[in-house]
């Protein structure tokens, strides 16, 4: 079996964030503590969401 590792780079997209639900995510304790709830990347019960597919390209468009 091949398993395939994708990296995103979130760090662009939250630093240029002025919203303070989204900047605390700076913080990396805050950052990883994620869980992946109906194929989305979800914080905090929804605070921050990310669609995986949108992952995909590795761009996260603001």
């Amino acid at each position: 079996m091949m398993i395939m590792r994708i990296w995103v780079v979130f760090l662009s997209f939250l630093s240029k964030s002025l919203h303070p639900s989204i900047e605390k995510y700076l913080d990396e304790k805050q950052f990883s503590n994620f869980n992946l709830t109906d194929g989305n990347l979800n914080w905090n019960d929804y605070d921050l969401i990310f669609p995986i597919l949108d992952l995909y390209p590795e761009k996260i468009v603001p």
